[in-house]
């Protein structure tokens, strides 16, 4: 015995798209026996089957297809999109986006993106991998490659720009604007108030401790977004690390068990290592060499240069 069917479609006067007319109650969405629904230009867009349904203002074309789920607002989903579940608001979703588990979008755009159990609001996102709980929130982020984001990451008020990039471990970011050929997080992290280019990789990495895994964070003043930590360079490397306060940076830079704050600059190409640079001072190094400065205490506006370093005994 064949099931029967969830609706049925109603020519529109354009005569290229159909209104879908509830033939059953779908309890999970209000749904009752001819309530009509939203437009769709083929059976292939909602299936026959499950608890998916499209609202009045809303419509699906081209070979998108929604099979369980609901379709809010004035959403508009084309191309090859699949919506297995979650709610979709007010939204335009295209490309080969997918759309799983408890996932909620809002106000937003999405093209090429894998949504598991994420929370997106109000942001757009292009070739965009979001799953296990993480949520985005007043962003833009444009990837040229996949860039992936798992493991409770909120990102919020962030505009990120990057051929490819993975963040997994638990942190925020806020008020970032990350400009990075890629940019590579896997550990607790905090990123707020940040003005970042980088022409090769922006990476925070894991804690050297397993059992007790470090925090590393990049925080500008606190008095506002217009003084960010600004940073130039062609690569930089956090571990266990922290910077804060309208600090700038140029050059190629790694940071171990190193803090830097308080309006400090540093220009260099190497390595810091238990260091704490802070008080306006500055480091400013030939960037024709490569320098690897450990356990350096820099403070009051101290200068640190080629002509300190050859001063040492």
């Amino acid at each position: 015995m064949n099931e029967q069917k969830k609706y049925k479609m109603v020519k529109e006067d354009s005569g290229k798209l159909y209104r879908i007319q509830a033939l059953i109650d779908i309890p999970e969405h209000f749904v009752e026996a001819g309530d009509f629904g939203g437009l769709i230009q083929s059976e292939i867009n909602l299936s026959q089957f499950g608890d998916g349904w499209i609202e009045k203002e809303a419509m699906v074309t081209d070979d998108a297809t929604v099979k369980a789920g609901v379709i809010k607002g004035k959403s508009y989903l084309k191309d090859e999109v699949v919506v297995y579940s979650g709610v979709i608001s007010d939204s335009t979703l295209s490309g080969k986006t997918i759309i799983k588990g408890r996932t909620k979008v809002s106000s937003s755009t999405l093209w090429n993106c894998s949504i598991m159990n994420g929370d997106i609001v109000s942001s757009e996102l292009y070739n965009v991998d979001i799953e296990n709980g993480s949520g985005v929130v007043d962003s833009s982020i444009r990837s040229s490659e996949k860039f992936r984001i798992e493991d409770a990451v909120l990102i919020k008020k962030s505009n990120l720009r990057t051929s490819s990039g993975l963040i997994s471990g638990y942190g925020l970011m806020h008020y970032a604007n990350i400009n990075a050929n890629s940019i590579l997080i896997s550990s607790k992290f905090a990123l707020k108030n940040v003005n970042a280019s980088i022409s090769d990789i922006f990476w925070i990495r894991e804690s050297k401790n397993e059992h007790l895994p470090g925090m590393s964070e990049v925080i500008g003043a606190d008095n506002g977004v217009e003084e960010p930590v600004f940073i130039e360079t062609s690569s930089l490397t956090l571990k266990d690390s922290s910077i804060r306060g309208s600090v700038k940076l140029h050059g190629t830079i790694s940071l171990v068990d190193s803090t830097v704050s308080d309006m400090s600059q540093i220009s260099m190409r190497g390595k810091l290592e238990a260091c704490n640079i802070s008080e306006m001072a500055m480091i400013e190094f030939n960037p024709s060499s490569v320098v690897t400065l450990r356990s350096l205490r820099l403070g009051g506006e101290e200068v640190y240069n080629n002509e300190a370093l050859e001063q040492l005994p």
